[in-house]
């Protein structure tokens, strides 16, 4: 497997993780449920950082492949450096909120959680959605058939 199949394939992770932990936080009744949110976002964070490391890797692989955009990839680039940042500062967040939760869920706590984990998963959004668009040009445009080109972006 290479860098760039890893790439795609963790990719995945933090963006579910992310959705899943915002679920799980929702219907939290529990400590025990809001604990278990606080690790799926820990988790996905520890991977956001994963995924931008490899994905360095994985522009070494396709940014010479013919009908790759250099620009494309740079935009998904400068959007997974945010997710990475977003990722991983919901993951130490979320982290010190498992500890501080030994024995009770910390008051306030939970919508600082919220809103950095709502920011997080804006900017996984968009990140995807710009690294989808390097390999598929049914996406790059509003207009269905209509590709977008190196110099539209």
């Amino acid at each position: 497997m290479s860098a760039a199949h890893a790439h795609i394939i963790l990719a995945h992770l933090p963006i579910i993780g992310i959705f899943f932990g915002l679920v799980l936080l929702a219907i939290s009744r529990s400590l025990h449920m809001w604990r278990a949110a606080l690790i799926i976002f820990t988790v996905a964070g520890l991977a956001a950082g994963g995924v931008y490391l490899l994905g360095e890797q994985a522009e070494e692989i396709v940014e010479d492949m013919a009908g790759i955009s250099h620009d494309l990839i740079e935009h998904h680039e400068e959007a997974g450096l945010w997710a990475m940042i977003s990722g991983m500062a919901l993951g130490l967040v979320s982290a010190v909120g498992l500890f501080l939760s030994r024995r009770a869920r910390p008051k306030g706590f939970m919508i600082v959680i919220l809103a950095l984990a709502l920011f997080a998963a804006s900017v996984f959004a968009v990140t995807a959605n710009r690294g989808a668009q390097i390999n598929h040009p049914e996406i790059r445009s509003a207009v269905p058939g209509e590709a977008v080109t190196d110099r539209d972006n």
